[in-house]
């Protein structure tokens, strides 16, 4: 599932990224790469950002970011 489709609270670990070098590389310096355990804390109805948290610090990302995230079960 995308991290998009997740539901609030729900705990993932990112799986894959589907975007280009430059997409892999923003997400990389904030902390999100595959592998990393990450927390869906917050979204906006209607493709607002979706904030998460990965280890104690949280990040927004806009919808179309989120919806390049593959997330699965820890």
């Amino acid at each position: 599932m995308t991290l998009r489709e997740m539901k609030i609270g729900d705990r993932g670990i990112i799986r894959i990224i589907n975007g280009g070098r430059g997409v892999c590389s923003k997400l990389e310096s904030l902390g999100l790469r595959e592998g990393v355990q990450i927390v869906k804390k917050s979204a906006v109805m209607g493709g607002g950002p979706i904030i998460v948290e990965a280890g104690t610090t949280q990040i927004a990302l806009g919808c179309e970011i989120a919806n390049k995230i593959i997330v699965g079960h820890p």
